[in-house]
């Protein structure tokens, strides 16, 4: 593949991407979706933070032990915080936690 093959591929997937977003922001000036997909869409977030923590967790607990011990507690810490206050709370506890895990654990 040559390189501007490549830059036409990537400009090409950069229109497409574009053009999906656009495209939700039209239809949604358009109409407006059922109670049950408002609903849905307030665990868009929370849902998308849960796929990325767990795919760094189980990659990271394959490793070396001491590797997974901040990034389990993090999970742990924003499971407890979501269950007693807001998305956004428990994202916050669990950022610091795993900081300040990583901190230590680079110490030791």
């Amino acid at each position: 593949m040559s390189a501007g093959t490549a830059w036409l591929v990537v400009l090409l997937a950069g229109a497409g991407s574009y053009l999906l977003r656009i495209a939700a922001v039209a239809a949604r000036a358009r109409f407006t979706p059922p109670e049950w997909v408002e609903r849905a869409s307030a665990w868009v977030m929370p849902a998308a933070f849960a796929g990325l923590a767990a795919g760094s967790l189980s990659q990271r607990l394959g490793g070396e032990p001491r590797e997974g011990v901040p990034l389990l507690l993090a999970a742990l810490v924003t499971v407890a915080a979501a269950r007693r206050w807001s998305a956004n709370r428990a994202v916050l506890a669990g950022v610091a936690v795993l900081t300040a895990g990583v901190l230590v654990s680079s110490a030791v």
